[in-house]
């Protein structure tokens, strides 16, 4: 890191040099002004003209013979996930079908990507989504209102029986790629420290809400696990007994789960605590449930024992999600902005 004494000019300004080499690199002349943007933690960031201008070219993707169309969607997920915008899928003969099929389910699972021409084996996709229409804090709360309602309905599920609503389905689509907009989101802070303050967070605090949806996105499979499992539960009257317990378990933990989403968005240390200290006097309920569990037919064991441990993981994200609350401690006091708008650097 290099330093640099700060001059002051004209009685009313302060200067600052900048490294030649890195003027050179980037072509900044004498005389031209470049873009300068506080941070939230105070620091400076300087752009230069020729590097904003500059648009990182396409991610090319081959469709081999042979190759699966699992390893395919997933390299295009990881291209998404670092922030690529366009993408340029390319296939022959029968592989072709293959890029249609991977090429579908990449679009269902992203936010924002469609395809925007198509031809002679080449399928081109581009980020139609302006990133500052949906913000990071705007898809935190989603996820939250999303995962919400997955353990709400599949514990309601345990209670009612019948068979699993397609909703819940597609409530599950929508937690999962969310997530995955959440990661892309923080890789994007991480590369351009200037999106980020242009959304008004830090690099910490993007840090601590993709983890928070990571734990979100735990949740809602565990959510799919339980409602899979309460059809089966019914079709035994025997289960009856122990399917009074999983629902008022399953009730406790929702609350819980809720509790922890409050604390989150309101950052709010003092209850996220006291929820810890809560679910780990409530923890050993669950081995006990496992327990009368055993003693049932294989099948409706089986499918309760799937529901406990759901459960106890749900118990367990919800202490995750608290204690990221206590982790990232209270909203700091936001400094006055100095006047935005161009400045000449002394070079």
């Amino acid at each position: 890191m290099a330093s640099r004494k700060i001059q002051q000019t004209g009685g009313s300004s302060f200067t600052i040099s900048l490294p030649l080499e890195w003027a050179r690199n980037y072509g900044v002349r004498k005389n031209e002004p470049v873009d300068v943007e506080t941070q939230v933690d105070g620091a400076l960031v300087i752009h230069p003209p020729r590097r904003k201008r500059e648009k990182a070219g396409p991610y090319r993707l081959e469709v081999r013979p042979g190759v699966k169309g699992t390893f395919l969607l997933r390299q295009l997920l990881g291209a998404y996930v670092q922030g690529n915008s366009q993408f340029i899928v390319s296939a022959q003969g029968r592989e072709l079908r293959v890029a249609h099929s991977v090429v579908e389910r990449f679009l269902r699972m992203s936010v924002g990507m469609e395809i925007v021409d198509e031809g002679d084996g080449v399928i081109i996709i581009k980020d139609i989504a302006d990133p500052a229409e949906m913000t990071m804090v705007q898809t935190l709360r989603r996820m939250t209102h999303i995962t919400r309602q997955m353990v709400q309905q599949s514990v309601e599920m345990i209670e009612e029986g019948g068979p699993m609503a397609s909703g819940l389905g597609e409530l599950e689509d929508d937690a999962d790629r969310l997530y995955l907009y959440m990661e892309r989101k923080h890789q994007l802070f991480l590369t351009h420290p200037s999106s980020a303050s242009a959304e008004g967070i830090s690099l910490p605090d993007s840090h601590w809400m993709f983890l928070a949806s990571r734990s979100m996105e735990r949740v809602g499979d565990h959510a799919m696990v339980i409602a899979m499992q309460a059809p089966a539960l019914f079709r035994d009257n025997k289960a009856g007994r122990i399917r009074a317990v999983l629902s008022e378990q399953g009730g406790a933990v929702a609350e819980t789960y809720v509790a922890s989403l409050q604390a989150l968005l309101a950052r709010d240390a003092d209850g996220a605590n006291a929820l810890i200290d809560s679910n780990l006097q409530k923890r050993p309920i669950f081995d006990s449930v496992l327990s009368k569990a055993a003693d049932l037919a294989p099948r409706i064991s089986i499918s309760a024992a799937y529901t406990i441990s759901s459960l106890r993981r749900i118990s367990e994200y919800s202490d995750n999600i608290a204690e990221i609350v206590i982790d990232r401690g209270e909203e700091p006091k936001k400094a006055v902005p100095e006047k935005s708008g161009e400045r000449k650097i002394g070079a």
